[in-house]
């Protein structure tokens, strides 16, 4: 899990309210590969569910493990390149 309250801007609110800090953790549940070019290419999606990760690839699902998700965010992976990742809210710290 992780905070992204320090990844938040002050200058992306349209309020003249100070903004609020979230302060809730976020878990990682899916991450979006491409692989190819901007010009064409293929996208596979790893999605974690009751804490096992799977790969979706088209029509095929698989049974895969957190380390092939890692390799993602490796520029050249085989497995493609984390086009887009995904979290859960858990928790709002107070």
């Amino acid at each position: 899990m992780m905070s992204i309250h320090m990844f938040l801007s002050s200058t992306c609110h349209n309020t003249s309210e100070p903004p609020s800090v979230d302060k809730a953790l976020y878990e990682l549940y899916a991450v979006i590969a491409h692989r190819g070019t901007q010009y064409c290419g293929h996208y596979t999606a790893y999605v974690r569910c009751h804490d096992k990760w799977y790969l979706a690839d088209n029509s095929l699902v698989k049974l895969c493990s957190w380390e092939d998700v890692k390799t993602t965010y490796e520029a050249g992976s085989l497995n493609g390149v984390a086009y887009m990742l995904m979290y859960h809210k858990q928790i709002t710290l107070h």
